[in-house]
């Protein structure tokens, strides 16, 4: 078949009764479906991260993304970077934060517990919202 031509490949298709018949398995093509959702759900949500200043060390324990890999998704999405470390957080929003990172430990996972953290804290770079939150955590 791979060294039949086109006309021939088309006269074949036309062929009563049909030779050929394709089967889908509904369960695995629901479970692959599945599957591709979450990935693109996880490269989104890497994205989000990304997009808002997510520090290397937020990338590589929340999706285990390593640094090349990290430089190349903040190149593509055209992050600017800056030199150094990022500013800490005031005394006051430095509580805040922390007290509102335990009263939502609700959350099915960091992601999204980091992701509401970002949005309750807009003004606030993601890098010292990390650092508050890690520096909590080793403290």
């Amino acid at each position: 078949m791979r060294q039949a031509s086109v006309t021939d490949l088309s006269r074949l298709a036309e062929q009563r009764p049909a030779f050929i018949s394709v089967c889908i398995d509904e369960q695995m093509m629901h479970l692959a479906m599945n599957r591709c959702q979450l990935v693109a759900r996880r490269e989104e949500d890497a994205l989000w991260f990304i997009k808002r200043g997510a520090p290397a060390a937020a990338m590589l324990e929340l999706f285990g993304m390593y640094e090349l890999e990290y430089r190349r998704l903040r190149q593509a999405a055209s992050v600017e970077t800056k030199r150094g470390r990022s500013p800490k957080l005031d005394n006051q929003t430095h509580h805040e934060v922390i007290r509102y990172w335990h009263r939502n430990q609700g959350h099915p996972d960091h992601i999204s517990r980091f992701k509401a953290l970002s949005e309750a804290f807009p003004d606030a770079s993601f890098a010292a919202l990390w650092s508050a939150i890690r520096g909590s955590a080793n403290a």
